[in-house]
């Protein structure tokens, strides 16, 4: 069977479940570490689970993840995996069982919820040990930073919270994976962000203990930047007595379009919000995160920096509990029977007009959406420990603008071009930069920090040129600025048809 592209990280797995002491290593999670936007999943489905099944003993893979959307992407490629090799892919526990009675390798895709908390599943993993075939289940747990603590008592330590009791965490896909664990030494994890118990800072609570095979290395992450996003500068707001919240989302807004207008390229913008709270005495007394529909409102109040008509469908907000509804810039509701596949759709879609992505929890992981490259986080927060900054989420978050950009060319990137955006005609570097926009604590920062340590690619990397040196007004470039002058405000922008309201000559006039 070939190596993929990545083979390094592909040699790194072949290696460890070939080795002959393999099967005594019980009591293990093996979790592997990979750069965001890389193709864990890709290498999971196309490379691990083949050689799985066609060179070792096991019968059943259960592929777990946090989200539903991260199913949603990848199901297909699991689908089409499956219909290839004739095995099946299936998710009712009762046929799952039946299968493996068949002696049929079959795949199972679900939620942590699903596979970790859910009865039924309880149900099979005890049937499949009666039926003496734990020792051929294969599990990976992806997004191994979130769900992965091992007892409520770790989480002061871990996630930087003092939790009471065990009513508060159970610790369910620790307890889950244990269990399988005690039989199968094909137990793995995946994360682009260990944390302090997945990188073995802190011990596990019980049995089963977490080895990070492969931890990120600083400067390793240069062997990906042909085929990711590249990151191109953060923007820290003041928060309390310096708050310039509303400037530095003005500021993201200016400088988006005026980059639009020089790429020719939409550009889009995942904006992460709080909590909605029934009254204010419901909401804590510290919160000073905007939900989203004050976001929604910050954008109606900021539309003349948008260049559309106030009619157009350009904001969408998604919500685990109301679903997806889309809004024009007056803010009113468009389209409320969107189905999370729909919105990811469009979003990457270069000719719809939907731009601004407002969630709490959901988009947060693992989803592929090339034209989001401005993120910006209404969710103030500054968590640590005594280990340090609890900086995982937020570098989660910094992480869905790395997605590549090669605008129309996306769909052939891997087919035609070979992952790889030096062999894409008319490549524009300035479109394949993300910015993000971060609260000024000192989670946020140590994040970034993070980020460009170990994950972030650069233009230079490559030999590319990107200044991130913008003008503050209107976002331009350096070789731009000698164009700037001041803006009457009788002057109109005949594209957008609204009044110029900034300082200096934003660059849709050009």
């Amino acid at each position: 069977m070939t190596l993929p592209p990545n083979s390094k990280y592909s040699q790194n797995f072949r290696d460890l479940v070939d080795d002959p002491s393999f099967g005594s290593r019980l009591n293990e999670m093996k979790i592997f570490a990979k750069p965001m936007r890389t193709g864990k999943n890709y290498d999971e489905i196309h490379d691990r689970i083949p050689y799985l099944f066609k060179n070792h003993d096991v019968v059943l893979n259960l592929q777990v993840s946090p989200l539903t959307g991260i199913i949603i992407e990848n199901e297909e490629m699991i689908k089409e995996i499956c219909r290839i090799n004739s095995w099946y892919y299936e998710n009712d526990p009762e046929n799952i069982l039946r299968n493996i009675e068949k002696g049929v390798p079959t795949v199972v895709y679900w939620t942590n919820a699903m596979a970790y908390t859910s009865t039924t599943p309880k149900i099979l993993y005890e049937e499949l040990i009666k039926l003496g075939v734990m020792d051929k289940v294969s599990v990976t747990a992806d997004e191994m930073d979130t769900w992965s603590m091992s007892h409520f008592s770790q989480a002061k330590l871990v996630k930087g919270i003092d939790m009471k009791s065990e009513a508060i965490y159970r610790a369910s896909l620790y307890k889950t994976i244990s269990k399988i664990g005690m039989y199968s030494p094909y137990v793995f994890g995946l994360t682009a962000t260990a944390n302090f118990e997945v990188s073995g800072l802190v011990d596990t609570y019980d049995n089963l203990d977490y080895i990070l095979n492969n931890p990120l290395v600083p400067g390793e992450q240069i062997e990906y930047a042909h085929q990711v996003g590249w990151f191109g500068s953060a923007t820290f707001y003041g928060i309390g007595l310096a708050d310039n919240r509303e400037e530095v989302f003005q500021q993201l807004l200016k400088r988006s379009f005026a980059i639009e207008s020089r790429t020719r390229l939409k550009r889009a913008s995942l904006l992460q919000c709080g909590n909605e709270y029934k009254s204010d005495y419901t909401k804590p007394d510290n919160s000073n995160n905007l939900n989203p529909p004050e976001v929604k409102q910050l954008l109606v109040k900021h539309r003349n920096l948008i260049p559309h008509p106030d009619t157009t469908e350009m904001i969408c907000i998604m919500d685990s509990d109301t679903g997806q509804t889309t809004y024009d810039l007056l803010g009113n509701e468009v389209d409320t029977k969107l189905t999370e596949k729909d919105v990811y759709r469009r979003i990457n879609d270069l000719t719809d007009p939907l731009r601004f992505l407002l969630v709490k929890m959901k988009a947060g992981r693992s989803i592929t959406m090339p034209t989001v490259k401005n993120v910006m986080t209404f969710r103030i927060t500054d968590k640590h420990s005594e280990l340090g900054s609890i900086t995982e989420p937020p570098e989660q978050f910094i992480g869905r603008a790395k997605s590549v950009m090669v605008g129309t060319a996306q769909e052939d990137f891997s087919s035609k071009y070979g992952r790889d955006i030096r062999n894409v005609p008319g490549f524009n570097e300035e479109a394949n930069c993300y910015d993000v926009y971060l609260p000024d604590t000192s989670m946020y920062r140590n994040a970034v920090e993070k980020h460009l340590k170990f994950d972030a690619c650069i233009p230079h990397m490559l030999g590319l040129e990107h200044d991130s040196e913008n003008c503050p007004e209107c976002g331009a470039e350096p070789q731009y600025q000698k164009f700037h002058r001041k803006v009457e405000d009788s002057e109109k922008e005949t594209i957008i048809q609204k009044e110029v309201d900034s300082n200096c000559e934003n660059h849709l006039l050009n």
